[in-house]
C-alpha cells in the first residue's frame, strides 16, 4: 500500500494492496 507510488490512486490498496 504505497500512494505516493500511486498518485492517481491515494487508497494505494486498489493498485498495491500487496504494500
Amino acid at each position: 500500500r504505497s500512494p505516493a507510488k500511486y498518485p492517481l490512486y491515494p487508497f494505494g490498496s486498489v493498485v498495491d494492496a500487496d504494500d
